[in-house]
């Protein structure tokens, strides 16, 4: 069985940094939309401690802090998060940016809540070391909410998308590799001078959600929630996931109290 490849993001964002020339200035239209939902779900007290794992270009955990999180954001790709520190900067906002990967924080039991927004871009055991790492950040009680591709519709809906930015032609395309259980996510460009280029592929392991939960429980979070989103794709508490439908889903767990998290495993 093929294994899935857990560095592609190494040469995908080096070489993104050619690309993202429309990064100059942070675009938070998309966290605006998810925001609400993390509010009401987390339902955390003003000052209380988050973390924000794989937080890209900072974006969720500016809007966060400007809701009055103590953010702790954290991102190996570093042109990213230089982003989000410059943004956080110039509104003084007080956000706590590293370029460590998330086993690598010391904090354990300190975070009333953390999010991953695109969880699965690991091999299945970084994934599990990863998410272990999150819960053992937790206190007890914390939540954590993650976001995943839904497995059941990328199998069956591939998908190419096309835009113009700048003079510049975009297209990108979602495909769906069986072997791995793993979305592919590629992007290819050319410029007004014809010049191409391709970022190399993005993969994201799109769990079922059966094994989402025994990953989940095997961490030490309980007491699941899973949500779906609407048609414009935010997330929201009152919907439930459609299993052939919906992109994505959402799930909100709790580190249970006592002992280490994801003890023995």
């Amino acid at each position: 069985m093929p294994r899935m490849n857990q560095e592609w993001w190494r040469a995908h964002f080096r070489h993104a940094e050619d690309l993202w020339f429309w990064l100059e200035t942070l675009d938070l239209s998309q966290a605006d939309q998810l925001i609400p939902f993390l509010v009401e779900t987390l339902d955390l007290p003003q000052q209380g401690r988050l973390l924000d794992v794989g937080c890209g270009d900072g974006a969720h955990a500016i809007r966060l802090a400007q809701w009055g999180y103590q953010v702790t954001a954290v991102e190996t790709a570093k042109t990213l998060i230089d982003m989000g520190k410059r943004q956080a900067q110039e509104w003084s906002l007080d956000i706590d940016f590293r370029h460590v990967d998330v086993r690598e924080i010391p904090e354990r039991r300190e975070f009333d809540a953390a999010i991953r927004l695109d969880f699965g871009a690991f091999s299945e055991a970084d994934n599990a070391a990863r998410l272990r790492a999150i819960a053992a950040a937790l206190k007890p009680g914390g939540q954590v909410v993650i976001g995943l591709f839904n497995a059941y519709y990328w199998a069956t809906n591939p998908q190419v998308d096309h835009w113009i930015l700048r003079g510049t032609d975009f297209i990108e395309q979602f495909s769906f590799d069986f072997e791995t259980g793993s979305v592919l996510h590629d992007v290819r460009s050319i410029n007004p001078e014809g010049e191409r280029r391709r970022l190399p592929t993005a993969r994201y392991r799109a769990y079922t959600l059966p094994e989402i939960c025994r990953l989940i429980e095997s961490v030490g979070l309980s007491d699941l929630k899973v949500y779906g989103h609407d048609a414009q794709m935010v997330p929201r508490t009152d919907l439930p996931v459609n299993g052939r439908e919906s992109r994505f889903f959402y799930l909100c767990a709790s580190r249970t109290g006592g002992g280490e998290a994801g003890a023995g495993i």
